[in-house]
């Protein structure tokens, strides 16, 4: 039985393997992108092939050479007596025996191989860099293209060699050539030729190994920098790897001269020579540089390097200080009169109250309509134009849920012929929010209701899509999935759809197919999978700009838009490689982990990755109707996109190309921002010394929404002016902190409007390292440490309500910071929502507690300001109150009481109107709290 078994085995594995083969195939049509396909699999079989070939090849050959070397007679000791026994066994199975291994070997080696199509790809389409590395004079492209081939080459030859010399010498045991246990001679003449021939190329090896480990100095980690070579790499190392070169040269000679000599007496030495060279000049002589010429100056030792360093990072991440950089002086203070500064007209109208990151579920309750309809966890902000102005807005498609349709409702059928697309675009203003604290939508409901011009606004393809769809009937046949709700009528619309996405499975065949690939027996036995269907899959916008363009790392955060009447969704993609000289690594993984993505699904930190070179050199955009993708040419010239253009010709669209109305909604990628505002934390600094002392790092503050310890702070979208650049830009922005301190160290904003001709150029407001400026994490104390902010909230929390604090805003203004944070209230219950309640701000250490924030701004730049005094640790002696003061305090509490109850009461019964009301009483009663207290403090 165990022939047939193995024969089903192998069916099952091919079968598999062609099943999947041929329905990529399908889908790499259906999107038009055919040749990507092509050239990967046919880069893969190539090298499955090659490769494979080869170890078969070279391993079998020294197998049969071993045989053939095997001595005629051999001696009777007990080693050769229990060795006859196996080789009575094998002979009659020898040649089957050696085909299978020799055949196994291959596969395996040929699937590794196959696994480094992108390698080869780079190698074989290289595009100069046009630049050279500081130490050996050669292109940057020899080191992120060429390098990491040559040492794929040499681990390939390693581990043929060493699979050789290994089956060699297995082989002459067998067969008498090697007697381990035997007096005398322990190898054959034949057989010490033949090891020693392997060893010799092993040897060898070894020596263009020692060559190629020069280059790899230049992502040494022995220095004081992360990636590079150091004083002593340059000093003691790189000559050793020389020597060592030609000692091993040597000893290759030697082990090819033990052919004609007997014994092993100079091969010994010669091994015995590279490994003390090896110890001894590559090991201990570095040692003692760096102990004891390096250690005791180390600064001046290595600034060379350091310089070395700082502009290989730069370059290599696009940090370009100058050019893209632009570091400004920035005081931190207002000493003028802040009153002028409320008719600010760039930054303050356009602060945004509605915190895209909280509001998911009041979109979810106001527009979800349905079970099966849901928003991500995240929302997302873009910017359409509105009375002739670009205004920010928050975003979100209405995408389907098939995980909450009810248990009744949970069958293959709803979940795959029925339930098959989202519906509609919501958007939102996110400097406004209606008098209950809701926001204000622009574009909403089913059918849509907007000025977005949204023809089409079914969504097919999206990041919560069913894993497959079978859509699409011939044209008299009933329509089967449900469109949106209705009020009338059965209450449900219902549609066909007649878009060219997906693949068609007109055939029996396609339909087995896809049963096989999915596990799913009613894709042949359905009557719903008929003659007119397309099956769509492969749905989630990054996994179609993976699989369409392999060679790219996407965005962590897609975002849709409304372009030309239909929702796309853009997703940034990025050329990386980890191979550029004396640039530090990073991984992405860590670098784009913040304090959202953590607790967010549908925005995603990158996978555990180290990359020391990245640009944005692609926009995808997915349609998500149709499916179709396209890969947008995006900013200077990248060599590394320009390699993988020659490896797939045709993917990728010139910038030209890309529609004005699509071209509006592009934006600084956050993944990028992440890594390089970590990167500026050191690489700010231009000194060497300085540098090396780390006393003027900064960091990333952790977000202080979160509980404490949280992951970092997430990088922000807004519209704000900057110094020397007062206009009303599109911004990514970020705060940064002193290493050591709390206190606010850098404000980062990165141009953002792709229409810009500063689009992409990186302004740092460095504020004096003595700065107090109060950091996110302080000013969030300030906040909860505020009285008339912490009694209200701490009311509403002990009442039962969710109090959720918003992004906590850091904007320049004035020479100063102001820092703006929204407080949102949810009540208790399966359908409340949060809703804007407050602002807090704060500014030249003032703070204003207000209903709105065209109020607290109010606050702070007009006469009601309250000066920021740190908690006392010691209460105050004596009495507070007296008389008539007592008494004015007991109304203020009772009032205080009476309006939190009336505000509770009013929030279960989901009148915020009332609730507005309630909330403002409590609010005087607080503040009259406040005054008195202080007043009677004071007398």
């Amino acid at each position: 039985m165990l022939p047939l078994i193995l024969l089903i085995i192998t069916a099952l594995v091919i079968g598999g393997i062609v099943t999947n083969l041929y329905t990529d195939l399908l889908w790499f049509r259906s999107v038009h992108y055919t040749e990507v396909f092509a050239t990967r699999l046919r880069t893969q079989l190539m090298l499955f092939i090659v490769f494979g070939l080869l170890t078969a090849v070279v391993v079998g050959a020294n197998l049969v050479i071993a045989y053939r070397l095997r001595p005629p007679f051999r001696p009777l000791s007990a080693e050769q007596q229990g060795l006859e026994r196996y080789r009575v066994t094998l002979d009659p199975y020898r040649r089957r025996v050696l085909i299978v291994i020799v055949v196994l070997l291959g596969i395996l080696s040929g699937s590794s191989a196959a696994g480094r199509w992108g390698t080869w790809l780079m190698w074989r389409n290289a595009v100069s860099f046009g630049r050279k590395d500081a130490q050996f004079g050669k292109d940057i492209s020899y080191f992120t293209f060429t390098y990491p081939f040559q040492r794929f080459l040499l681990g390939f030859a390693f581990f043929v060699v060493v699979l050789s010399l290994v089956a060699a010498a297995a082989a002459h045991y067998l067969y008498g050539g090697l007697r381990i246990q035997s007096p005398g001679d322990k190898l054959t003449p034949a057989a010490r030729a033949h090891l020693s021939v392997l060893l010799g190329v092993f040897v060898l090896l070894k020596a263009v190994a020692y060559w190629l480990d020069r280059y790899g100095l230049a992502y040494s980690k022995r220095g004081f920098v992360d990636t590079g070579a150091s004083y002593t790499d340059i000093n003691a190392v790189l000559p050793a790897k020389t020597i060592l070169v030609f000692v091993a040269l040597i000893c290759a000679a030697l082990f090819f001269a033990n052919l004609f000599s007997r014994g092993w007496a100079l091969p010994s030495i010669g091994l015995g020579l590279l490994v003390l060279c090896a110890l001894l000049i590559g090991g201990v002589y570095p040692a003692i540089i760096q102990q004891f010429q390096v250690r005791p100056s180390e600064v001046d030792k290595e600034r060379a390097y350091i310089s070395r360093h700082i502009a290989a990072t730069r370059d290599a991440y696009g940090l370009q200080l100058g050019k893209n950089v632009v570091i400004q002086p920035y005081g931190g203070t207002t000493t003028g009169d802040v009153k002028a500064l409320r008719a600010d007209k760039a930054t303050l109208p356009n602060v945004r109250v509605l915190d895209p990151n909280i509001v998911q579920q009041t979109y979810q309750q106001l527009q979800g309509f349905r079970n099966f309809y849901a928003f991500p966890d995240v929302l997302d902000v873009d910017r359409y134009l509105q009375n002739g102005q670009p205004q920010e807005q928050v975003v979100a498609v209405r995408d389907i849920n098939v995980d909450g349709l009810t248990s009744n409702q949970q069958n293959w059928i709803n979940s795959h012929l029925v339930y098959t697309h989202g519906y509609g675009f919501v958007a939102a203003p996110s400097d406004r929010v209606d008098s209950d604290g809701k926001p204000q939508f622009s574009e909403s409901d089913i059918p849509v209701k907007g000025n977005l011009n949204l023809r089409q606004p079914r969504v097919y393809f999206g990041e919560n899509s069913p894993t497959y769809s079978v859509v699409g009937a011939p044209g008299k046949a009933a329509a089967r999935e449900l469109d949106f709700p209705t009020s009338t009528g059965t209450g449900q619309q219902r549609n066909t759809y007649d878009g060219s996405g997906g693949v068609t499975m007109g055939s029996r065949f396609r339909q087995v197919l896809y049963a096989l690939r999915f596990h799913e027996k009613n894709l042949v036995l359905s009557s719903g999978v008929n003659s007119d269907s397309r099956i769509l899959y492969v749905r989630e916008p990054r996994e179609r700009v993976r699989k369409v363009a392999p060679w790219l790392t996407v965005d962590g955060d897609p975002y849709p838009a409304v372009v030309g009447g239909r929702v796309v969704w853009i997703l940034d993609g990025y050329t990386t490689s980890d191979g550029y000289p004396y640039s530090e690594r990073r991984t992405l993984g860590d670098v784009t982990a913040d304090a959202l993505t953590r607790s967010s699904s549908s925005v995603t930190a990158q996978g555990q990755v180290q990359v020391n070179y990245i640009r944005n050199s692609v926009k995808a955009v997915v349609d998500a109707y149709d499916g179709t993708v396209s890969l947008y040419k995006w900013g200077a010239t990248d060599p590394v996109l320009e390699t993988w253009a020659k490896a797939f010709p045709g993917t990728v669209k010139p910038t030209s190309a890309v529609p004005a109305d699509l071209r509006a909604h592009f934006r600084y990628p956050e993944d990028l921002f992440k890594v390089q505002r970590d990167l500026l934390t050191k690489f700010h600094i231009s000194d060497p010394g300085a540098f090396y002392n780390g006393s003027d790092y900064w960091k990333v503050p952790p977000d202080p929404t979160k509980s404490a310890g949280s992951a970092d702070q997430p990088p922000y979208y807004l519209t704000l002016g900057m110094p020397g650049d007062p206009r009303a830009t599109f911004r990514l922005t970020s705060a940064l902190v002193a290493n050591a301190r709390p206190n606010m160290a850098a404000f980062l904003a990165v141009n953002s409007d792709p229409d810009s001709a500063d689009y992409g150029k990186i302004t740092v407001l460095q504020l004096p390292s003595n700065t107090q400026a109060d950091g996110p994490g302080q000013v969030a104390n300030n906040f909860e440490s505020y009285t008339p902010a912490a009694t209200e909230l701490s009311l509403l929390r002990r009442g039962g309500s969710d109090v959720e604090l918003g992004n906590l805003l850091t904007l320049p203004l004035g020479g100063g910071l102001i820092y703006i944070e929204p407080v949102f209230v949810k009540s208790t219950g399966a359908t409340s929502y949060p809703t804007f309640k407050r602002a807090l701000v704060q500014f030249n250490n003032k703070i204003a507690y207000k209903p709105t924030l065209g109020e607290a701004l109010d606050e702070i730049f007009g006469t009601s300001t309250t000066t920021v005094t740190p908690p006392t640790t010691t209460p105050p002696t004596g009495p507070r109150v007296t008389g008539n003061v007592n008494a004015a305090v007991r109304v203020a509490i009772a009032d205080a009481s009476k309006a939190y109850a009336d505000g509770q009461a009013a929030l279960k019964a989901n009148n915020f109107a009332a609730y507005g009301q309630a909330q403002a009483r409590l609010s005087a009663a607080l503040q009259r709290l406040s005054s008195l207290t202080q007043g009677s403090s004071a007398r």
